[in-house]
């Protein structure tokens, strides 16, 4: 015979106020689908477990199984406090993304327009343009905004007056791209030996100019015998006029389709003992068939490379310039039609967080992308990042998608000492999300929704004023989390 209890067996909740309802099953091993039944939905009403204070009174929650029932008495209080807190609540004292990644930054082609700079400067700090200086719209667009400059020095042929003009009169101008893809017909198409006959007047240009050199940007190629990077850079480096020690870092190009793949191209380059700047990299491969995959491969890869110690540096191919939005390889960070606007690829790739060590405060909505720390495959324990996502609003902000295995971690201050945890989620199945403030140990059981709409569940934590670092791991299940708050 089935036995059902419910835990806690009375709440007291304020109007708007969610809480979780447990249901134990005897015996244990019985599978069987929970009825939920709130005896006055004007008071409270329950979905999933989870009961809401709707207006002043008491009432009764039923859970059942077949024949067997159990009911928690449910007493809603007409006060302030926690009736603001619902899935669609302000976000204005929200912080959306935190700071600016000093690695991050773009490609700009061409056509190019003034707004794309000051829509990604917010989050973007540095950009070229694969020519020795900026003009026009361009150049009034990066001095406005701060935005750092690269010129390149695309092949042998380089402008020399244009570069130094740009230098002069950008004094804060540190470094100077080398040849780009000198593997490639189709580019800068030189062997090693043609690359070094004028790489020692380029050396010595950019030290005139107190300018750092980064390598040549390297990819697989299509130049007859060296189809690999690596073999390339050795027989430069070898030359008898080329050092190791002329460059500061190693450029790398890559449009493999997953992040695991760009991670061991990556792992190759290693042997020279030098930062990696991945001055082009986007998904750009058949297997990426939507915009959707293309968002799923930025927050993979662009989380990877904040957490990774040997990437400098990165930047996106392109602003845009690479057929529309809705085709192949769907890589533009803007919209084509006025007013123009980030593209939802261009959210993510602006939102994601720069895993900086900057303080959220919890009293309010922390949004899941503010996190200081997450999981990539630059762990020791590789586990794919969780993917993000435009929420939609307003405020530019994104929710996560977190399967089993993925954890997030944030720093967060209390104004005030706390005594609840809420998360603002949908489950696409029942997930058990394990909670550490600060060490501690908490475990929220997530149930499965199904009806597309974001809910809030509240638990009881014990959070004291001051500053904490939180810790959300996915132990079983698939779920979106938009954030979390302490109140």
């Amino acid at each position: 015979m089935e036995e059902l209890s419910v835990a806690p067996q009375v709440v007291q909740l304020q109007v708007g106020e969610p809480c979780m309802l447990t249901v134990q099953v005897r015996p244990e091993a019985l599978e069987a689908e929970v009825e939920w039944l709130s005896e006055d939905e004007v008071v409270a009403t329950v979905l999933h477990g989870i009961v809401t204070g709707r207006s002043e009174g008491q009432t009764k929650v039923l859970a059942r199984i077949g024949t067997a029932s159990a009911e928690c008495v449910v007493i809603v209080k007409d006060g302030e406090a926690v009736d603001s807190v619902s899935p669609n609540m302000s976000l204005s004292r929200s912080q959306v993304r935190l700071g600016k990644s000093m690695k991050r930054g773009v490609g700009v082609g061409s056509p190019f327009l003034q707004e794309d700079i000051h829509l990604l400067a917010p989050a973007v700090a540095w950009g070229y343009n694969w020519g020795p200086a900026l003009s026009g719209t361009a150049l009034t667009a990066f001095d406005e905004t701060g935005m750092e400059f690269c010129p390149m020095a695309w092949n042998k042929a380089y402008n020399k007056e244009a570069i130094s003009g740009y230098v002069k009169a950008h004094p804060e101008c540190k470094y100077l791209l080398a040849y780009n893809e000198p593997n490639l017909t189709d580019q800068s198409n030189m062997t090693p030996q043609e690359a070094a006959e004028g790489w020692e007047e380029l050396v010595a240009f950019a030290r005139d100019l107190g300018l750092k050199i980064v390598s040549p940007a390297m990819n697989y190629g299509t130049l007859a015998g060296y189809s690999d990077p690596v073999k390339w850079l050795d027989e430069f480096f070898a030359q008898p006029n080329v050092s190791l020690d002329d460059v500061c870092a190693i450029s790398l190009h890559c449009y493999m389709a997953s992040a695991g793949a760009m991670k061991s191209f990556i792992d190759r380059f290693d042997k020279y003992g030098k930062p990696i700047w991945m001055t082009e990299f986007c998904a750009w491969e058949q297997s990426v068939s939507s915009a959707t995959a293309q968002i799923n491969y930025i927050s993979e890869a662009v989380l990877m490379m904040e957490k990774d110690p040997r990437v400098e540096r990165y930047a996106w191919f392109l602003v845009r310039g690479n057929g529309t939005l809705d085709r192949l390889p769907y890589n533009q960070l803007v919209t084509d039609e006025e007013p123009i606007r980030l593209s939802e690829q261009g959210l993510v790739y602006t939102g994601l967080s720069a895993l900086s060590e900057e303080y959220v405060e919890a009293t309010y909505p922390v949004l899941m992308s503010t996190c200081a720390d997450i999981s990539t495959l630059a762990d020791a324990e590789p586990v794919a990042s969780p993917h993000f996502y435009p929420r939609g609003d307003a405020y530019g902000s994104l929710y996560m998608q977190m399967v089993s295995g993925q954890y997030a971690e944030y720093h967060v201050s209390a104004a005030k000492a706390c005594g609840q945890f809420t998360v603002c989620y949908q489950a696409y199945m029942k997930t058990t999300l394990q909670v550490l403030i600060d060490g501690q140990e908490y475990t929220i059981e997530l149930p499965r929704t199904q009806d597309g709409e974001w809910h809030t569940l509240s638990v009881k934590v014990p959070v004291a004023a001051g500053k904490h670092t939180v810790r959300i791991t996915n132990r079983s299940g698939n779920t979106l989390l938009h954030w979390f708050m302490c109140k």
